[in-house]
């Protein structure tokens, strides 16, 4: 995907106290926290605890400054403008003039509302845990399900195999495909759940949820 650019005002993510990667240029590459900003004139970030830093550092050192978001990375380069070493240390930074950004994710990702369910070895539920999908892409999707719908859900393991049964509106027949859990957030409200296409199953199911997900992302694409 190529990479595209849009000014800082309208970035997404960005926040007081967003973690930063700061590359410094001669010196590293440190973790930081955007601390505050004024539009078009300057940045204030975290000054990194390396021995010995702010002796090497010069006014119009070069920096480039990376967050993730979303599931992309934004960049952009500024100019050190000052430093602030008592009592707290900061850097002060130009305002940058674009942000660059790329994806991240090995396959792009298409939001949805799509009725669902899943079962586990770990869920008591015969019938399965009732939800829905909200993005899915040709590596994975992410499910989501109300948190009283079954009092297990928060025990379930990342690695843990969960096959997950689905059906596009206007069509009879569920499609299942054997999934890997990747991330899991339970609130008192709902659960979210990542979820990735287990790689090496041969099955004629896995083959044509597979081929199915491929034609409804392919007309998604157009």
């Amino acid at each position: 995907m190529e990479n595209e650019s849009s000014s800082v005002e309208l970035c997404p993510g960005v926040a007081l106290e967003m973690p930063l990667q700061l590359t410094v240029e001669g010196i590293g590459t440190f973790k930081s926290l955007l601390i505050g900003a004024e539009h078009g004139r300057y940045l204030i970030v975290k000054m990194p605890h390396v021995p010995d830093l702010a002796s090497k550092l010069y006014q119009k050192n070069h920096v480039i400054v990376r967050y993730l978001h979303a599931g992309r990375v934004f960049g952009f380069r500024a100019t050190l403008i000052g430093a602030i070493k008592e009592p707290v240390r900061l850097f002060v930074l130009s305002y940058p003039e674009s942000i660059e950004s790329h994806n991240t994710r090995k396959n792009e990702r298409f939001d949805c509302l799509i009725p669902a369910s899943i079962h586990a070895e770990a869920l008591p539920e015969e019938k399965g845990v009732k939800g829905f999908v909200n993005d899915m892409s040709m590596g994975g999707c992410r499910f989501q399900a109300k948190a009283n719908s079954c009092s297990d859900l928060g025990k379930l393991s990342v690695g843990e195999t969960i096959n997950l049964s689905f059906r596009f509106l206007g069509e009879e027949a569920w499609q299942t495909l054997v999934m890997e859990l990747r991330s899991l957030v339970v609130d008192n409200k709902q659960v979210m759940m990542g979820l990735s296409i287990k790689t090496g199953i041969e099955t004629e199911p896995q083959r044509k949820a597979m081929a199915f997900i491929r034609e409804i992302i392919t007309s998604l694409q157009e």
